[in-house]
């Protein structure tokens, strides 16, 4: 994934510095986000994570965390809606 983001980074001229999210759809029934540092919410239908720039918000059905590591989430199911926020929902 460092490859993905370094080519996302060098077509968009987005500093590496500023840590935005990076977000992969495959299809609607997967979603990679990078950059995630904390699962604030996570029911079947919407999954919220906290990044260092904003929060993201997935909605669906029958989601599932297929992975979770350190910085990255893994969702499956039938993705209807991402959404980005640009500022933090708590703290």
């Amino acid at each position: 994934m460092n490859l993905v983001r370094h080519l996302w980074n060098s077509l968009t001229h987005l500093s590496t510095e500023d840590h935005y999210p990076l977000i992969i759809m495959y299809s609607n029934k997967q979603i990679v986000i990078e950059q995630v540092e904390e699962l604030l919410s996570f029911t079947s239908d919407k999954i919220i994570v906290e990044c260092k720039l904003g929060t993201i918000e997935a909605y669906g059905n029958d989601l599932f965390i297929y992975l979770m590591q350190k910085d990255e989430i893994v969702l499956h199911g039938t993705i209807n809606e991402v959404q980005f926020f640009p500022e933090k929902r708590r703290k």
